[in-house]
């Protein structure tokens, strides 16, 4: 491992700062806050719009490995800030530096594979010449969580095609993908959650907690569960949004058909895309069956089914591609535990490893 790294008094804006967006002080007190970047810019305009990138460094090393961080929400929101308890700051503090990039949203009109080409656009970015040196362009990393992690390992995987590399540059060293969709045909993304008891009558027509109203999926989140009349549309989160990543219209998304259906589903899909000149993956990914507690709590990941990460490390692991790595961790919720120091130990141990291994070459 790397080793912890304090990250104090790199970067002065009023007295002493955090290189990876606190002081210690602050990581305690106000961890809900924004961390402070070392520097940010712009990594590709398109179709007139700017993607940006935050970038944080450790202490010590001028030369860092780097992992880029894609952020969750459903394709739909979110966005590349980082607050000081992230767990990409953690690896930050570990050793690693962290660029956080923005992709476009659905929300704001984009579609299959926008999001998909942003995220290549990144990759590409700082493979390129490591932001003139400021950190190992022979060493770059992608971790994404939820609707991040399907985007980090899509592009991963989709790597070695001619549209998305060429020549014989650095290639990306691995990938962490926590929570994330794997394969959009698996006919479980449609049934997940539809057998749980609804928090109360009318809940989607009984499909169960996990289960939203296509208006409330995508325009007020902050409902949970959403209450919806006998005859109301209604379809799993999970569904529903990545229909609407597939092109479906918020209004629309159910007249789409189900989504193993949809003509994109294989195309978007990053077990599709598995061969043997993949780089290690370390799925974390919660792996127990949804059940209720004795509070009326879901435990599991109301989300994302655990096929989704068992269906892409056997795909991996079948063609000869390193998933040792990976975690099942039941009953952490959609989450999956990130932040705890032992995820945190292993997420460190998995780069070092991919970090320190001879660049590939397939």
């Amino acid at each position: 491992m790397l080793g912890v790294v304090s990250c104090i008094g790199v970067v002065a804006v009023v007295g002493s700062q955090d290189a990876c967006g606190a002081n210690p002080f602050d990581r305690i007190l106000r961890a809900a806050d924004d961390a402070k970047t070392d520097s940010s810019g712009v990594y590709a305009e398109s179709n007139g719009t700017s993607l940006h990138y935050d970038l944080f460094l450790p202490e010590g090393d001028r030369n860092p490995p780097l992992v880029i961080y894609v952020h969750g929400g459903g394709w739909s929101s979110g966005s590349r800030t980082l607050q000081h308890a992230s767990a990409p700051l953690e690896l930050c503090r570990r050793g690693y530096a962290v660029a956080s990039v923005d992709y476009r949203l659905t929300s704001e009109g984009a579609t299959w594979p926008e999001p998909a080409d942003d995220v290549g656009e990144a990759v590409a970015f700082f493979l390129a010449d490591g932001l003139n040196g400021l950190v190992d362009p022979e060493r770059v990393a992608i971790f994404g969580a939820s609707a991040g992690g399907h985007l980090a390992s899509f592009v991963t995987l989709n790597w070695n095609d001619a549209d998305r590399r060429s020549g014989d540059g650095p290639s990306l060293r691995g990938a962490i993908l926590a929570a994330g969709p794997t394969d959009f045909t698996d006919d479980a993304v449609r049934t997940w959650a539809d057998d749980t008891t609804p928090a109360e009558d009318g809940v989607c027509d009984g499909k169960g907690a996990a289960a939203l109203d296509v208006r409330c999926a995508l325009g007020n989140p902050d409902t949970w569960p959403c209450v919806v009349g006998p005859n109301e549309p209604c379809t799993n989160v999970l569904e529903n949004t990545s229909l609407r990543l597939l092109g479906c219209q918020p209004a629309t998304v159910n007249a789409c058909g189900e989504l193993a259906d949809h003509p994109l589903a294989a195309t978007a899909s990053p077990l599709t895309w598995v061969d043997g000149c993949d780089p290690p993956h370390m799925v974390i990914y919660d792996d127990a069956e949804l059940r209720v507690d004795a509070n009326g709590r879901l435990r599991g990941d109301a989300l994302v089914p655990p096929s989704q990460g068992r269906r892409l490390i056997d795909e991996l692991s079948a063609v000869g591609v390193d998933t040792s790595f990976s975690l099942a961790a039941p009953e952490t919720g959609h989450g999956v535990d990130q932040g705890s120091p032992a995820t945190l130990d292993a997420m460190a141990d998995f780069l070092d490893k991919i970090f320190s291994a001879p660049q590939p070459n397939c």
